[in-house]
């Protein structure tokens, strides 16, 4: 799509009104008065209302009748705000403007929300659901056709374009469900995330438990293009705005805007935040807060150029959705804007208007954050070109000559690791084999785990608190833990990592806490199995010692046997 802005700027005006300044590129302006539908200080109550409309469908105890009852009360406040902020001018300029476009292909209106919001009585504006707007109560909302997106960007801030795109494209995801909070379906948009983006070449997926310190330490190793947060959210007047995550304990940790925007404030590489949480869009309504006190707002405010965040809470339906829809558009090709509009439209129904509750803050002049995918699976048995390249050789390859590592499969949770441990291996000159849950076939599978054992003088496994990816059907069978069994058989020297701060006499999978407990069991050789519980940041480097040890090991060997040859020789001169 080829958007023409239509920018909306509204600034405060005498005696508590609010003045609206409209610009077209390439020309064409117009002015006129915001005419708010609600007193100021009637607005919480409004807003209130308005959120229980939205997402109606949550309410199953209500009478279908009352259901659509509240859902017409929304989109009838969605005509209010339109023809409270286009009206006059304004709205000839936008009639004249969609004209303009309406007989070309793949073109249409972005309506670009901007306002300051330090500006007296602004938060309140800024706090309304836009998202609503439509000419009339029976009209479809603008939101909802790709031809008339609605970004909203904070004037204050300015554009922020991200870093020249440099593939693989990296996603974070984090999903964050501590002990006592509401149980959310994270499982299943975690499948949609995958089924988007796993198979695609030139896209790493890396999963991170939602822990403060272990994204801070992610985030030191890697520069990831997209952050995707599905999980809880909060907005209160004393806290601001917050993600849910869990302390050491699993319990809540309320992470707000000073720590996120720490955590975040070096990315520059990162293009998108998705917040798949409650009220990480709210920002408060109260004059006397930060009016960048929300999640989003913080995000936005630190120049990442485009954050998704939700107004109002929304049910796990929806999210896995909305989620699922607008990455498979984004894998397509589409701008941030067009991805949104398509994934609002899967929310439509008579009964409900949660397609109103996403909100897309932008700062990006485009919206066209990433390149086209090609997301055709890579070929069975073979690295895609980032695989190969980010971590050395991939299954199938000669190996070269020197030190040989197989990096065997690991879960999720420990892929950023996987990849820095796999990098910094070949860049001190180890040819490293990895990247072998391909091909998915398990008697193929095994033959490559065997040939790669065979290759190899060091087999490294990384083992979290999860068994990691099923193989087959049968229960307990992973990936790790097959190229374990494996290797355990004929690796010539194994190396078992595991991150401290996990203990595995309190990992949750019964049959793989077992398997841990057996393996720590076993009479262990050092130069044939090492188990080792370490930090994260130390792992690189025990294997760097261990390499060492092997290869010291080797070179005595050799020498010893070449004294006894020559001593052999010698005897056999003096006979």
């Amino acid at each position: 799509m080829e958007y023409t802005d239509l920018k909306l700027h509204i600034t405060p005006g005498p005696d508590g009104t609010f003045n609206v300044s409209a610009q077209v590129d390439g020309g064409g302006a117009a002015d006129s008065q915001l005419r708010l539908p609600v007193e100021l200080e009637d607005l919480s109550g409004v807003l209130y209302r308005v959120g229980e409309a939205i997402r109606s469908e949550r309410r199953h105890h209500e009478e279908e009748s009352n259901q659509i009852e509240t859902v017409q009360q929304a989109r009838a406040f969605g005509a209010e705000l339109y023809d409270a902020l286009i009206h006059g001018e304004i709205r000839e300029l936008l009639t004249h403007t969609l004209g303009a476009i309406s007989d070309k292909p793949d073109a249409g209106v972005r309506i670009r929300l901007t306002m300051d919001l330090k500006g007296q009585g602004i938060a309140y504006i800024a706090s309304l659901p836009w998202e609503l707007i439509a000419k009339d109560a029976s009209a479809t909302a603008f939101v909802l056709s790709k031809e008339t997106v609605l970004v909203r960007s904070p004037n204050a801030l300015g554009t922020s374009e991200p870093t020249p795109f440099e593939p693989p494209l990296l996603i974070l995801v984090v999903r964050s469900n501590p002990e006592g909070t509401e149980d959310l379906d994270l499982d299943a948009e975690q499948e949609r995330i995958q089924s988007s983006w796993g198979n695609a070449p030139g896209v790493h997926v890396d999963f991170v438990n939602p822990r403060f310190n272990e994204l801070a330490d992610y985030l030191a190793d890697n520069d990831p293009h997209v952050v995707h947060y599905m999980g809880h959210g909060d907005f209160t007047e004393e806290d601001g705005g917050v993600l849910i995550l869990e302390d050491e304990n699993g319990q809540p940790d309320r992470v707000g805007r000073e720590r996120l925007q720490v955590l975040f404030g070096d990315e520059r590489r990162l293009r998108l935040v998705f917040l798949n949480a409650c009220k990480t869009g709210t920002n408060s309504p109260d004059d006397g807060l930060d009016p960048f006190a929300g999640v989003a707002a913080s995000l936005v405010s630190i120049g990442v150029p485009a954050v998704i965040a939700m107004q109002f809470p929304i049910s796990d339906t929806a999210a896995v959705e909305f989620s699922g829809t607008f990455y498979r558009r984004i894998a397509a090709g589409d701008a941030v804007d067009t991805a949104v509009a398509e994934a609002r439209k899967r929310l439509v129904g008579k009964n409900q208007a949660e397609w109103a509750t996403p909100v897309l803050f932008m700062r990006s002049k485009d919206g066209q954050l990433f390149e086209k995918i090609d997301r055709k699976p890579s070929a069975v048995g073979s690295s895609s070109p980032s695989e190969s390249e980010g971590a050395g050789q991939g299954e199938g390859a000669a190996p070269a000559e020197g030190f040989t590592v197989f990096l065997a499969a690991c879960n999720d949770s420990l892929r950023h690791l996987y990849r820095r441990i796999a990098a910094g291996l070949k860049d001190d000159g180890v040819t490293v084999i990895a990247n072998i849950p391909e091909p998915y076939d398990e008697a193929e599978h095994e033959q490559a785990v065997r040939e790669a054992v065979r290759e190899a003088d060091l087999c490294v496994h990384l083992l979290g608190d999860r068994p990691g990816e099923r193989l087959g059907e049968e229960e307990g069978r992973t990936y790790p833990l097959e190229q374990l069994k494996i290797a355990l058989e004929s690796a010539r020297s194994q190396l078992v990592l595991m991150p401290e701060e996990f203990q595995v006499d309190t990992i949750e999978d019964e049959s793989y806490r077992k398997h841990l407990q057996s393996l720590l069991a076993r009479t262990r050789d050092p130069e044939r199995l090492e188990f080792m519980r370490i930090g994260q940041q130390q792992m690189l480097d025990e294997i760097r010692t261990k390499r060492k040890k092997l290869e010291n090991a080797e070179r005595n060997q050799a020498v010893s046997v070449s004294r006894s040859l020559n001593a052999c020789l010698d005897l056999h001169a003096t006979d």
